[in-house]
């Protein structure tokens, strides 16, 4: 239905690359909902189907227009001398401000970074547009008497304590590409570690209101203000949230997980 009106609003292309992208999530939604598939499960299973149809789109549009979407240095590199061009015109580039070459290490560098980290960020959209979609679904789906498993609350949501093992792994991937210069191994390594990171940092967040609802139930303005201090202090205390998604995975400090 989607793909059709795309296709009177904006032509064939444009229908192929809904059709593509829309697709391939529905159909794994609807096996998991006709095998009653945990919520967790199903929406794992739509996060690799949204992934791969994304990349699949890419080729697509590459192969019939010969544009390289995934080429995110090229198309940023681009943009480079505009940039510095325009820092120009505002007196920010020359004598009175940044030296050029200086800007351009800069602005080289961010790419760099982005470039490096662009597979994580790519699949954390897919973990979001699985999640989003199986919400949606639910509600809409609870329209037509058909049932579908909802993920438990907010506080009691936990992950498998063994992927730890590839945090590990990653983080070692990283540290042993650097060593020996292998770059392929870092970045690998890299992606997989920042894409632990959201994940890492949602349990954390359900690790902390757990214990918060538990033994700050009486105390609502320190309650209040734990959300106001991560606020101020990110980027650290993504990093420090995250650090507490990993110490359950552990110590299980919610009593929650089965037992190993």
């Amino acid at each position: 239905v989607a793909s059709v009106i795309v296709l009177m609003l904006s032509g064939p292309l444009s229908a192929v690359m809904a059709g593509v992208q829309i697709s391939a999530l529905a159909i794994v939604y609807g096996y998991a909902i006709r095998k009653r598939w945990k919520a967790g499960k199903t929406v794992f299973s739509g996060m690799l189907a949204t992934v791969a149809a994304s990349l699949l789109l890419y080729y697509l549009v590459f192969w019939i227009t010969g544009v390289n979407g995934l080429d995110i240095t090229g198309q940023m590199q681009e943009a480079v001398d505009p940039t510095i061009e325009a820092y120009r015109r505002f007196g920010l580039v020359g004598e009175n401000g940044i030296p050029e070459q200086e800007l351009r290490a800069m602005v080289s560098g961010y790419i760099e970074r982005v470039a490096f980290f662009f597979p994580a960020f790519f699949a954390m959209a897919g973990a979001f547009a699985a999640y989003l979609t199986h919400y949606i679904a639910r509600r809409i789906l609870r329209r037509f008497a058909i049932e579908v498993h909802v993920l438990p609350p907010f506080r009691e949501w936990r992950m498998p304590w063994w992927i730890v093992w590839g945090l590990i792994a990653a983080l070692g991937a990283d540290l042993a590409g650097k060593y020996w210069g292998i770059d392929l191994l870092s970045r690998v390594g890299g992606n997989i570690a920042i894409f632990y990171v959201p994940f890492l940092f949602v349990l954390g967040l359900a690790v902390a209101y757990f214990l918060s609802t538990k033994y700050l139930s009486g105390k609502p303005f320190i309650r209040l203000m734990l959300p106001l201090f991560l606020f101020l202090f990110l980027p650290f205390s993504l990093y420090i949230v995250a650090l507490l998604g990993v110490l359950d995975l552990f110590f299980d400090y919610r009593g929650i997980s089965p037992k190993k």
